[in-house]
């Protein structure tokens, strides 16, 4: 592994398709393997983490680092009675998912600043900004979904979502137009390579920076509760679907199957993986998973700079 921590976000756009249950079990596998691993519930106003984990003494949460209780996120870390995993917790008091702009940025700064080897954050349902900025802290993003219509339009929508406000952000900081920046963040680009071909046409540095960044992208796709070939099919639609409109590479990492030892676990308190190598399927798919992140070595970011002609004109 690299000297530096990996960062893995968890989406899926649509609730209930288990990604919480994917990042606790992700990151009991990753302990399991001697990695320091911190799971953060970035989800501010319902939180579910610390519940999969039967952690009852949650101390203090993400609430605290904006509230200037904590200094530093690493002071919210407690144990999960799993060695080598910790969890940030997140809050679920009124108000507390409504954050400014200046939090959010703090937030997913210190989450970044996070001491471990493997720091994976489960972000909220949806595509808020909020959301999808906290999904934009990860080196590594996992999109999970399961086979059923409504998740597999929720996962790519959201896909779209995640990637159309990278590429707003980057055409805005290089100083293109306003124009452009509304078109991508606004998520109304049609084809994603053809935008660019276009942009390419009247701003050929700020393009080749937007490619490099959606190439060094870094999203998977996990399924999850697939049974059959019929299950892991619609899966891998997903990839071509963004290959297709989006022009980004996704690869599908895993296909988790429906598991009893998964759905027992909620009730249970306890992660699935901490009792399931006696469903080796099950364990096999978060293995593959595991070996991912253990592999995965984040592309340096292009750097933001806007054009020379771009800099004397402003």
């Amino acid at each position: 592994m690299s000297a530096s921590p990996i960062r893995v976000a968890v989406g899926g756009g649509k609730g209930g398709v288990g990604k919480s249950l994917v990042a606790v079990n992700l990151g009991v596998t990753l302990a399991a393997i001697g990695l320091r691993t911190v799971l953060v519930d970035g989800d501010l106003g319902t939180p579910t983490l610390h519940t999969l984990l039967g952690v009852d003494r949650i101390g203090p949460t993400m609430r605290a680092l904006l509230d200037r209780k904590i200094g530093r996120l690493d002071e919210a870390m407690v144990g999960t009675g799993v060695p080598r995993l910790s969890l940030v917790a997140g809050t679920s008091l009124p108000g507390s998912a409504n954050i400014s702009h200046q939090e959010k940025l703090k937030l997913v700064r210190h989450v970044r600043a996070i001491d471990a080897d493997v720091v994976i954050v489960d972000v909220g349902a949806g595509a808020s900004f909020h959301t999808l900025d906290l999904f934009g802290a990860g080196d590594l993003r996992l999109i999970v979904a399961t086979p059923e219509l409504t998740s597999l339009q929720n996962a790519y929508c959201f896909l779209k979502a995640a990637l159309t406000r990278e590429v707003g952000a980057v055409t805005r900081a290089m100083g293109a137009p306003e124009s452009w920046a509304k078109a991508f963040d606004g998520r109304d680009v049609g084809r994603m390579g053809a935008a660019i071909e276009q942009l390419a046409t009247e701003h050929p540095e700020v393009a080749r920076v937007v490619r490099s960044r959606i190439d060094g992208f870094g999203v998977r796709w996990v399924g999850n509760r697939v049974d059959g070939a019929g299950g892991s099919r619609a899966i891998q639609a997903l990839p071509r679907l963004a290959r297709e409109y989006l022009s980004i590479e996704t690869p599908v990492v895993t296909c988790i199957p429906q598991s009893s030892a998964m759905e027992r676990s909620v009730g249970e308190r306890s992660p699935a993986m901490l009792s399931a190598r006696s469903e080796p399927v099950l364990a096999r798919a978060f293995d593959r998973l595991a070996e991912e992140v253990v592999a995965f070595e984040a592309r340096p970011a292009e750097p933001i700079v806007p054009p020379v002609a771009m800099r004397e004109s402003a």
